[in-house]
């Protein structure tokens, strides 16, 4: 004898697991403590970072020459918040993605 499941694809369907999209609140994504990096792609030597902290949001554009200098507008105050971003643009150099994204403590 074949099951509903086995002869029915909509049965079959319908057992998948249940997933449900949830929107996340806009808060969520600035981290308690650390930071989330956003970085996007502006053109072949120039993307943009979006970085979220627990309490403000820094917008800095990142550049580099053929030399491999990387430039910062503006430059940000942080050190750590500096050093993390040189990071990321030595990783892009090497690999370039649209898009990145990270999170750091």
């Amino acid at each position: 004898m074949i099951s509903r499941c086995e002869s029915d694809p909509l049965a079959r369907r319908s057992l998948l697991p249940w997933r449900s999209v949830v929107t996340p609140d806009p808060r969520d994504l600035h981290p308690r403590k650390g930071a989330r990096f956003v970085l996007t792609r502006q053109d072949e030597r120039r993307y943009q970072a979006r970085v979220y902290r627990p309490r403000d949001e820094v917008l800095v554009d990142l550049s580099w020459d053929e030399a491999g200098q990387i430039r910062m507008d503006p430059e940000p105050d942080d050190p750590w918040l500096c050093e993390e971003l040189r990071k990321f643009v030595r990783i892009l150099r090497r690999s370039p993605k649209p898009r990145m994204v990270r999170w750091r403590g």
